[in-house]
């Protein structure tokens, strides 16, 4: 196993430096703000002779893969008891029936180029649905400043995964716009000051013995770590165990409270002892009395058979700083276990030989491209 306190080894696995990226995060966010504050709404887009025009929609699809579609699940999450219309995360090639022009669509690409959002992307013109991208380019930033539909352009040339910031915040203020939500700018402030916090404390030149990151992914090294949360940050765990699989290569769980306990909880009664088995319990400082109960009595059981059980609390006060905050942390540990199985955490070969593949047998996106010129 490598040293974590050594800067070389690590400089060294990580070819794309995912370590400097992540250690942005603070101020990407401030950049990105500054960015899109003129970010508007047109009244209306034009295509193939039909003008679609914008209102208040009485439902929201987010449509992504990936990276981009955990962003959508986070923000479903967060603002489910604050609008009061469906906001649904579309994650396949096709739209649901209901999407019509009373819909709004929201594609989600951060290469531009996802072929089962470019999909999605025009049928919700088809369906001359009201339409916003958010993308570094591609193809859907292209047809989106081609047709007149409102894009945000993010940075390009990071693995679409270091990109969530960038996504979050894009999506958080697509939705400001449209609903007028309050209170965003605070809560992205007070997230800005935590995740400086985090950054200087969980940075590869901090110890192990000081450095939370670190100390958790040496506490989940040679086990199989399932990721159990609650509420708003349900979706955390998902984001958890995604990055697990791309950055560190390993198998990994989530579970959701309180649904696990109808189901996912029976696995402990085994007689078996799984102490190759990690538990990572996501806790919010305002967790409701009865999730509180329910976690002190998941934790009992588990205990049982596993002495890997650990907890990661959640920072600040808002819910997009608890969010912010545990995915960050999250991050970090994933890093910090792709160095200690001593490999390269931004290389996927598995995604890219299946992408290669599906564009040299079924080439959609040039499919699409010649449906969108016509």
């Amino acid at each position: 196993m490598i040293d974590l306190d050594d800067i070389n080894v690590l400089r060294k696995l990580d070819k794309s430096d995912q370590l400097m990226l992540i250690s942005t995060w603070a101020s990407t966010i401030t950049e990105l703000r500054k960015k899109i504050q003129d970010f508007s709404i047109p009244e209306k887009y034009s295509w193939k002779n039909q003008v679609v025009y914008y209102k208040k929609p009485e439902k929201i699809l987010i449509c992504g893969m990936g990276g981009s579609a955990i962003v959508a699940d986070y923000i479903s999450d967060l603002f489910m008891d604050e609008i009061n219309i469906p906001i649904i995360v579309n994650k396949n090639y096709s739209l649901p029936k209901f999407v019509d022009e009373k819909t709004l669509v929201i594609c989600i690409s951060y290469s531009g180029n996802t072929e089962e959002t470019i999909s999605c992307f025009y049928q919700a013109l088809e369906k001359k649905s009201m339409i916003v991208t958010i993308s570094s380019g591609g193809i859907l930033g292209e047809y989106s400043s081609k047709i007149g539909i409102p894009c945000v352009i993010l940075r390009k040339g990071q693995p679409p995964r270091t990109a969530f910031p960038l996504i979050y915040v894009s999506l958080l203020k697509v939705l400001e716009k449209v609903f007028s939500i309050k209170n965003i700018d605070e809560a992205l402030d007070e997230s800005v000051v935590l995740l400086k916090d985090l950054s200087e404390q969980l940075s590869p030149e901090v110890s192990s013995s000081q450095n939370q990151a670190k100390k958790f992914s040496l506490f989940l090294y040679n086990s199989t770590p399932i990721f159990i949360s609650n509420s708003y940050c349900s979706s955390v765990s998902y984001r958890a165990k995604c990055q697990l699989n791309e950055n560190s290569k390993l198998l990994s769980c989530y579970e959701n409270l309180p649904e696990s306990n109808h189901n996912g909880i029976v696995i402990w009664d085994s007689l078996k002892v799984m102490n190759h088995i990690s538990v990572v319990l996501l806790r919010l400082p305002n967790e409701q009395p009865e999730i509180k109960t329910r976690v002190e009595v998941t934790k009992r059981i588990m205990s049982k058979k596993t002495e890997k059980i650990v907890e990661l609390y959640a920072l600040g006060k808002s819910k997009i700083a608890h969010q912010l905050t545990l995915t960050y942390v999250i991050d970090y540990i994933s890093l910090y276990l792709a160095f200690l199985n001593e490999i390269d955490p931004t290389v996927i070969t598995g995604i890219d030989l299946l992408k290669k593949t599906l564009a040299k047998k079924h080439g959609l996106l040039k499919n699409f491209k010649k449906l969108l010129d016509t």
